[in-house]
């Protein structure tokens, strides 16, 4: 064989072997799962859902549960049903079960402020990787404690008005925060992986803007009665209208 052939075939020889060894470093699984997963994505729609919640039967009167912060301040009152004069209660929490995931994540940071011994507002709805901010306007030492199952729990203190500090979930779920100094004061945080929910507002409406069109199920949540599901469908540039009525356990 002469000197070129040699070549030629070393040159053949070197490939093989370096096109088996990258087909066996590609298959070559070392147990880790931690590489990035595609996750479906789509843009802003132009649909909506819009409704109120409501309570059938009396009005529950407020009960006092809590002294509030010195001799002069108003008393705590019990905020796990809060009925309006109409019949609509405030603080439910709606959001659409398994929602199309968006690309852009919310830029702002809502607060959750303890005044007068008590958490305000006593719910809030977040994003995954949305932070809140947790402050306390008391001259009075509290101590927050994030009660969580998916995500990591947390307990810390605040011993001074003016004092703040973010706190942001990664895993859906609803957080219950409490203090443990003032065991009344409760608070809740829902937190959903997509940006299709909302809180009812003070008359106990609610709006969930920019859905693609589609089927949808809706869920109300609400701390003492639970949940309640309905389904709706809406086209490009429509609005559907979905209601909820609680009524309480007999």
């Amino acid at each position: 064989m002469s000197y070129f052939s040699k070549r030629k075939l070393l040159r053949i020889t070197t490939a093989i072997l370096m096109g088996v060894l990258v087909v066996s470093l590609t298959d070559c699984d070392d147990g880790d799962d931690s590489r990035p997963v595609a996750v479906a994505t789509t843009q802003p729609g132009s649909a909506s859902v819009h409704g109120v919640v409501k309570f059938k039967g009396p009005k529950p009167m407020a009960a006092v549960i809590g002294s509030g912060l010195g001799r002069n301040s108003p008393p705590v009152l019990d905020e796990s049903v809060v009925v309006n004069e109409n019949g609509t209660l405030r603080n439910v929490v709606v959001s659409i079960q398994k929602a199309p995931k968006l690309t852009a994540s919310p830029a702002t940071m809502p607060s959750l402020d303890q005044q007068n011994c008590r958490y305000t507002p006593h719910v809030i709805a977040v994003q995954t990787g949305q932070a809140i901010n947790v402050s306390n306007s008391d001259s009075t030492l509290h101590n927050v404690h994030v009660q969580c199952s998916e995500n990591p729990p947390d307990n810390f203190s605040q011993t001074k008005a003016g004092e703040s500090k973010p706190v942001t979930f990664n895993h859906p779920e609803i957080v219950q925060m409490k203090c443990d100094v003032h065991p009344w004061m409760c608070a809740y945080v829902a937190v959903f992986d997509h940006p299709f929910f909302a809180v009812t507002q003070a008359d106990g409406s609610f709006s969930i803007p920019h859905l693609p069109p589609g089927s949808y199920s809706i869920v109300a949540w609400q701390e003492r009665f639970g949940t309640i599901e309905r389904t709706f469908t809406v086209t490009e540039n429509q609005s559907a209208e979905v209601n909820f009525e609680y009524a309480p356990p007999q």
